[in-house]
This record gives structure tokens, C-alpha cells and sequence, in this order.
């Protein structure tokens, strides 16, 4: 017994804590309302990131299987007119214990061959399941 408390206390001292990867991963997991809230807020923020790149796949591995056709289409639609300049969270509402998100983004962009800046809302609403974490489930474009 002596050896096994020995043994923990070197590993504690030599590593810190070693429950920390443990803990990072239920962090990560989103187990509790806090977690979903952060995993969403960088989940958007990737999501924003990839329409800034406007390739379609980094786009759809975040949205949910039952909007990917929409989606799809409203990619399709601007793919060669519209570039992504900027985006910006302006307000997020959570509902259901935070597993549900309506997330309104301002986005700056311009048309080709025009380049001049505007700006739009975009409404997302967002999903979170323990499988899957958030996924878009709509996007409306205003």
C-alpha cells in the first residue's frame, strides 16, 4: 500500500495532476451547460472560419446531416459571386438547458467583381447531442 501511495506522488510530482487529461476530456464531452456553452462558442468560430474559405466540405462537417441539402444549395448559390471578408457572434441565445442555439452573426463580404464590403445577419441554429456535440441545423441568411 505504502508503494502505491509512493508510486501516485512521484507521478503527481513529476507530471502535476494526473487526473488532468481526464478532466479535459469530460470538459470536452460536453456533460455539463457550461461546457456546451464553450464548445459552441468555438464551434461557430470554426464554422465562421470555413465560410471565410468557401470550400464546401470544411463547411458541411459541421452541419447536421438533415440541413446539409439546404446548406448545400446556399453554397451552390453564391460559391462563385460572394467571398466571406468577416464574421462576428453578435448574440446567442441558448434554450433547453443550452442544447439548443440561436446564434446571429454578422458577416462582411463582398460580390465579385463589385468588392465592395457589405454586411448581413445570418441566423444559425445550432444543435448539441452527447454523440455528436453541435451541429448546424439551420441557416438563414438575412
Amino acid at each position: 500500500m505504502r508503494l502505491v501511495v509512493l508510486c501516485l506522488s512521484v507521478l503527481f510530482l513529476l507530471t502535476g495532476c494526473f487526473l488532468a487529461p481526464f478532466i479535459g476530456a469530460f470538459k470536452d464531452s460536453g456533460a455539463t451547460q457550461g461546457d456546451r456553452e464553450r464548445l459552441l462558442s468555438l464551434d461557430v468560430k470554426r464554422f465562421t472560419e470555413a465560410m471565410s474559405w468557401g470550400s464546401a466540405g470544411p463547411i458541411l462537417a459541421f452541419v447536421d446531416e438533415s440541413a446539409q441539402k439546404q446548406v448545400q444549395e446556399q453554397l451552390n448559390e453564391k460559391a462563385d459571386t460572394e467571398r466571406v471578408v468577416e464574421s462576428k457572434i453578435s448574440n446567442v441565445d441558448f434554450a433547453n438547458d443550452s442544447f439548443d442555439a440561436n446564434v446571429l452573426v454578422k458577416v462582411k463580404y463582398y460580390r465579385i467583381p463589385y468588392y465592395i464590403v457589405q454586411e448581413r445577419k445570418e441566423n444559425l441554429g445550432w444543435k448539441f447531442t452527447l454523440g455528436s456535440g453541435w451541429r448546424l441545423m439551420s441557416r438563414e441568411v438575412g
